[in-house]
């Protein structure tokens, strides 16, 4: 009997973690188990739950293949020139260094082949940064899990669903999740043939029900679930529908980029197929069908995963498991290299082992032979402790130049905030001073980062920081080191009116220009009280804090 071999794909979300298991015997690899935690909300450590449940279902005892968000990828499809001589590789790898001159970085990338017309040179390349790998490797090393792969999630949703689209016309799958949408167009005869995902997802429609119902984003999370749909007749249909125009507006404009790059009839859209867990809102299927004029339907089954509850809800994860078993050159991977070497040396370990021994044997009749077999493995030996050691001493230039670029990049921070989104402030201090009620006094206008700034970690505050507190700070570093302007402004003042109207009517006023992505007042819990109080003490007078979201350039 063939072993067992085991492999389990780990998609981690945002605001859940979900889980497949695939096994093979020699065969084609099937799902024979999933399992799905959701992450809580309101600033608890992720990692403090995750954790703990890995433990639980033992998934350190076997080999881990690990999404990257398609949002954290740069999804790349080109055509080779007619009568380039270059492999599709080579082509590759010369793409690459041109983005790696941009990024001053060495990014890892993968590409698959895109077999759309006889005589093409087509592929689509995946690219992702360093820090970024390292971010989503980072979990596994500290649960100590055996990662063989790291695959961007628009990818594994492909992988699961191309059987689904056996059609020449291309296909576009889509994953609704909880924070992002991932996207694959292709179809089983081409391959995949264009991949994006952008930051909006199920939670788009949690967000609309709370501040429509004034509810909390748990219980409006329950009434989605319960009562949710799109449906004419719907209970939250109005308010759902809304929400599902502002999330339309992305999904629009990637088949806007998709038909500039593949402008011919013969590459248009047939279909839409829905996966994730959004995709089970009611009525969700046929709105987006009205609205885009393609057939859409709600995955029913992945591929090789009969007998699971709820599929589709799990076609990333069973995606990313069955990615472990795949060794083609349709298969896209952003493993770092040296991760790749080191699962390269532990699988020829064993091999090494047992040579050895097959040595001592052979050397038992012939020492002659034994000897200059045992110098062959031990030049061989050398020859990958010499390449490691390399590889090593790049990774370390590699860190020193990734550190010199988030110094100057730190640097520039403000300089670019301020010319990115000067003019719109400026327009926006002119409204609020022509449109405000002069019964009501403004006492600041900020950016959203200042008002809501924390006192920063000094030496001795930073020496006591744990691993994972030193990681969050720098990622948030490099968040606001990639900013290129300010998108949210908080502007705070004092009215007399305490039913708040002339309040109401200057955001109105806010809402109606064209740079302002939406503007309300801010939550109470999140009014952040001045130590010179004495402006709120006025008995006559209500304080309110506005906050006002730019439409991003």
């Amino acid at each position: 009997m063939a072993s067992k071999t085991t492999i389990v794909g780990l998609d981690i979300g945002r605001y859940s973690v979900k889980a497949a298991w695939a096994e093979s015997r020699g065969g084609a690899p099937g799902i024979v188990r999933t399992e799905h935690l959701r992450l809580p909300l309101g600033g608890v450590d992720a990692n403090s739950v995750i954790l703990p449940w890995m433990q639980q279902h033992k998934i350190a005892s076997h080999s881990c293949v690990i999404g990257l968000s398609g949002a954290q990828s740069m999804f790349q499809p080109f055509m080779l020139p007619h009568g380039d001589p270059r492999t599709l590789e080579d082509a590759a790898s010369m793409e690459a260094m041109k983005f790696n001159d941009i990024a001053s970085e060495a990014m890892t990338y993968g590409f698959t082949p895109i077999e759309l017309n006889p005589g093409e040179k087509r592929l689509l390349m995946a690219m992702a940064r360093p820090s970024v790998l390292d971010g989503a490797l980072s979990l596994g090393r500290e649960q100590g899990l055996d990662v063989i792969d790291v695959v961007p999630t628009p990818v594994a949703l492909f992988r699961v669903m191309r059987a689904t689209a056996t059609a020449a016309v291309p296909c576009m799958f889509m994953d609704v999740g909880g924070a992002e949408t991932d996207i694959a167009v292709g179809s089983d005869q081409t391959g995949l043939m264009f991949a994006r995902a952008f930051s909006s997802g199920g939670q788009l429609f949690t967000d609309a029900l709370a501040r429509e119902n004034k509810v909390p984003g748990a219980q409006a999370e329950n009434q989605k679930v319960r009562e949710g749909s799109l449906l004419p007749d719907g209970l939250h249909a109005s308010v759902l529908r809304t929400a599902a125009d502002m999330w339309l507006s992305e999904v629009e404009s990637c088949l806007s980029v998709y038909s500039s790059l593949y402008p011919a009839n013969q590459s248009s859209i047939s279909r839409i197929i829905l996966t994730g867990a959004a995709s089970a809102l009611p009525g969700l299927s046929e709105y987006i069908e009205a609205k885009l004029g393609v057939d859409v339907t709600v995955a029913e089954a992945v591929k090789n995963a009969t007998g699971i509850d709820d599929p589709a809800n799990f076609a990333i994860a069973a995606g990313l498991a069955l990615s472990g078993f795949e060794s083609s050159s349709e298969h896209i991977s952003l493993l770092p290299a040296e991760i790749r070497d080191e699962l390269m040396f532990k699988q020829k370990k064993p091999y090494w082992i047992a040579a050895g021994v097959v040595a001592a044997l052979v050397f038992g009749i012939s020492v002659a032979g034994g000897f200059r077999y045992g110098a062959r493995q031990s030049k061989h030996l050398r020859e990958q402790k010499a390449s490691l050691k390399r590889r090593q001493e790049l990774a370390l230039e590699i860190e020193n130049v990734r550190k010199g670029t988030g110094m100057m990049l730190e640097m520039a921070s403000p300089v670019k905030k301020l010319l990115g989104s000067g003019p719109m402030i400026r327009d926006l201090m002119s409204v609020v001073a022509e449109k405000r009620a002069t019964t009501d006094q403004i006492i600041m206008i900020s950016d959203a980062d200042s008002y809501f700034f924390e006192k920063e970690w000094n030496e001795e505050e930073e020496e006591t920081l744990g691993f994972r507190d030193r990681r969050r700070l720098a990622e948030r570093e490099e968040e606001i080191a990639e900013q290129v302007g300010i998108d949210r402004i908080v502007i705070k003042g004092l009215t007399r009116e305490t039913s708040l109207s002339t309040v109401k009517q200057l955001i109105t006023e806010l809402t109606a220009l064209d740079f302002v992505a939406s503007a309300d007042l801010l939550a109470d819990d999140e009014v952040i009280v001045l130590p010179d109080g004495a402006a709120e003490g006025r008995i006559s007078e209500r304080p309110f804090v506005i906050d006002v979201t730019l439409v991003t350039l």
